[in-house]
């Protein structure tokens, strides 16, 4: 499915697995223009937005004070996906390891423009780790003139943490 959302609030919605607020999965492309995706939460990761094996764009969105226990309180993607962010505001969004984004499995997604800020990566047991950005298995997305300020991270990476073979290119 490829549908286009623009100027839309996707609040305060809760997913008992993946995606909170959106589930992108298996192919599906949908174009999210100027929306707020807010307060959501999931109970396994992907507190705002999930892209599981998919392709999405996000276009001047905000994705703020989302909630997910385990990966991406703002944004998780993985198995493949390759979203598109440009000028998106990701803030204050909190998970036990990626706080804002999480990357996994050679998912890199385009981060352009927009801000990666005040977000919480706050595992104690498991994870505490990559409070902004969190790429893992080979996930290694462009970041080209975005502002990474003001994450934290309980153990390492607060504002970027890269592992198991990821590297991101900052310009």
């Amino acid at each position: 499915s490829n549908p286009s959302i623009s100027d839309c609030t996707i609040s305060n919605n809760t997913a008992s697995f993946y995606g909170g607020g959106i589930y992108c999965y298996d192919s599906s492309s949908p174009t999210i223009t100027g929306c707020e995706i807010s307060n959501n939460t999931t109970s396994y990761s992907g507190g705002g937005i999930t892209c599981s094996s998919s392709d999405p764009s996000f276009t001047d969105c905000t994705i703020s004070d989302n909630t997910a226990p385990w990966d991406g309180g703002g944004i998780y993607c993985g198995y493949l996906s390759e979203p598109t962010i440009t000028d998106c505001t990701i803030t204050n969004n909190t998970a036990s390891n990626g706080g804002g984004i999480y990357c996994f499995d050679s998912s890199s997604p385009t981060i352009s423009g927009g801000t990666i800020s005040n977000n919480s990566a706050s595992g104690s047991i498991y994870g505490g780790n990559g409070g902004g950005i969190y790429c893992s298995d080979s996930s290694s997305p462009p970041l080209i003139g975005c502002v990474i300020a003001g994450n934290t991270a309980t153990n390492d990476g607060g504002g970027i943490y890269c592992s198991g073979g990821s590297s991101p290119t900052i310009s």
